[in-house]
């Protein structure tokens, strides 16, 4: 498969509490579709905790929204195995409802 990578920005219209959690949401479905389609997601939003490193960000790109994740990104041949065991999803969900006593 050929190599290529490149840099996504995504925005929100602001900071409020719901925005962010519909922006997280609108993400992970975003990385479940990649995935798919053997294209990996690396998030690098470090930079996006210094305010004058944000500002100049958006400022370069145009963009008004404030900037919520900053991810690299590229196709993969092959996903590496995960580093840390995962939970079967039957721990969490039971009957069609996600358990509240996940531990």
């Amino acid at each position: 498969m050929g190599q290529s990578g490149g840099w996504l920005m995504l925005t929100s219209p602001d900071r409020a509490t719901p925005i962010l959690l519909d922006t997280g949401r609108r993400v992970q479905r975003f990385w479940v579709q990649v995935w798919g389609r053997g294209i990996a997601l690396h998030p690098m939003t470090q930079v996006l905790e210094e305010a004058p490193f944000a500002q100049q960000a958006n400022g370069a790109l145009g963009l008004a929204e404030p900037t919520q994740f900053l991810l690299r990104c590229g196709y993969l041949d092959d996903y590496p195995e995960p580093t840390a065991e995962r939970r079967p999803v039957e721990w969490f969900v039971h009957n069609g409802k996600v358990s509240r006593n996940m531990a």
